[in-house]
């Protein structure tokens, strides 16, 4: 695993992973924040305060790796997907767009006869482009970088990502001058999605 064809498969499975790992984290994270607009709804400062504690404290890394075993997401590719489909910060990012957005058009859907799920799809996530963007542009570099997630819970070579590929590569064939090449080779090739995303 540790040659060529290891490091194109760990590159192609980085993208299927941060691709899928994105678009579910999004569309979570902007379905979360969307009710969290209404000042109707009940406990609504209470699950704020809740979503801004996750955001100030955690429960450490020991907590967190007997979680997932308890979960059984060890050795498990969902590890990449399940543990950040929500983020207290997106969250919060996406309420503070939301909250942007005029009431009247919702008002003027609702006498129209439709129900809040038709809102949301038909005129917030339309309206909220630039938010998804930003959103899936942080979570794309974040799922598609990471390192210590692939490195602590999965122990199959067909899981790790490119980063962890990379790594085990290095220690492999060491760092003599014939394999710098190669290595610095895979650096850049690993480097190419985050800086086309970041530019487009």
């Amino acid at each position: 695993f540790t040659g060529v064809d290891g490091l194109v498969w760990s590159f192609v499975w980085s993208l299927i992973v941060s691709l899928a790992a994105t678009a579910l984290h999004v569309f979570c994270c902007m379905l979360t924040a969307y009710p969290l607009t209404k000042k109707s709804l009940k406990g609504r400062t209470g699950i704020l305060l809740f979503i801004l504690f996750t955001m100030l404290f955690s429960g450490g890394m020991i907590p967190y790796y007997l979680l997932i075993q308890d979960l059984h997401l060890m050795n498990n590719p969902l590890i990449y997907i399940l543990p950040g489909l929500v983020s207290g910060f997106d969250i919060i990012i996406a309420k503070n767009f939301l909250s942007g957005i005029s009431d009247s058009l919702a008002e003027s859907a609702q006498l129209d006869g439709a129900g809040e799920y038709r809102i949301f799809f038909s005129i917030y996530l339309p309206l909220a482009k630039p938010a998804i963007i930003n959103l899936a542009v942080l979570q794309i570099m974040w799922s598609f970088q990471d390192f210590l997630f692939p490195l602590m819970f999965l122990t199959k070579d067909k899981a790790y990502t490119t980063t962890v590929a990379v790594n085990a590569f290095k220690g492999a064939y060491g760092m003599t001058p014939q394999n710098l090449g190669r290595y610095n080779a895979a650096l850049v090739l690993i480097s190419i999605p985050s800086i086309l995303i970041f530019t487009f």
